[in-house]
């Protein structure tokens, strides 16, 4: 046998609309969550990894700041994702293959590579 239900049988739960809309416009997605914690910081990343400091020293050094000691940590995917998004014009240094990439910002490494290393002679 079934049963029917009409608009009377489920009332509108006004009891909690006030909880749901503040949830709600809290709410934002973990990529979303990443960006604002990370936009302080973006020019100082930035730097970073135009300079060559790997992606995990800048994560580990983020994740050890006391703003993100009573924080749920970044992970290292979500870290990529963002350094990709935001710094698309660095690219990498590699292909997936492990070739080097052709790029000027590739050249320009290599140069100040080389740069330091006669520096140091």
């Amino acid at each position: 046998m079934y049963r029917t239900y009409t608009s009377e049988d489920a009332p509108e739960a006004k009891s909690c609309q006030e909880t749901l809309n503040l949830y709600v416009e809290q709410f934002v997605s973990a990529r979303e969550r990443v960006r604002r914690i990370l936009k302080g910081v973006r020019d100082i990343i930035k730097r970073g990894l135009e300079k060559g400091v790997s992606r995990r020293k800048l994560l580990d050094l983020i994740n050890a700041s006391q703003e993100m000691k009573q924080k749920q940590r970044i992970t290292e995917s979500q870290f990529a994702r963002y350094c990709r998004e935001e710094f698309f014009e660095l690219g990498s240094e590699r292909k997936k293959n492990g070739t080097p990439r052709t790029s000027a910002v590739f050249g320009q490494m290599i140069e100040e590579r080389l740069e330091r290393k006669g520096a140091r002679v």
